[in-house]
């Protein structure tokens, strides 16, 4: 439903983030495009956790990216939040292209074996499966 309907036609409310207001629960919205930002502000939620100002709700606006023939490479490549990460850290000098290409085959190879792992392993039994799904347990 939400893939095709924008937020302001599902709701009165169409910034996610003020929702908790009402209930004094501190909000915050981010780009959730830039790997950064979406840092900070977790990592302000959880101090704010931790010290005992209470929940927090967050919004992560993102721009989706679809593969059609709307989209350059270029948007792509503008949208990415890993590529722009990337790029980022290339142009203040904090990582090198070959430290780059070493940190992608490393993760690269986690995946390709995390994976493995997961498709050769056996399916988790029904009763397993449906338990701490909800309060209580699914007939």
């Amino acid at each position: 439903y939400a893939y095709s309907t924008h937020s302001s036609k599902q709701s009165a409310q169409d910034e996610f983030y003020r929702r908790g207001e009402i209930y004094g629960i501190h909000g915050e919205r981010m780009n959730g495009n830039d790997v950064e930002e979406v840092f900070e502000v977790t990592s302000r939620a959880v101090e704010r956790a931790k010290t005992g100002e209470g929940p927090s709700l967050l919004e992560s606006y993102i721009v989706r990216i679809k593969r059609s023939g709307a989209l350059t490479q270029r948007d792509l490549e503008e949208r990415d939040p890993l590529l722009m990460q990337e790029n980022r850290l290339l142009a203040e000098g904090i990582l090198g292209t070959s430290q780059v290409t070493a940190l992608k085959d490393e993760i690269n190879g986690l995946v390709k074996s995390e994976a493995e792992i997961a498709c050769s392993s056996p399916l988790t039994e029904e009763k397993v499966a449906r338990s701490s799904v909800y309060s209580r347990e699914v007939n």
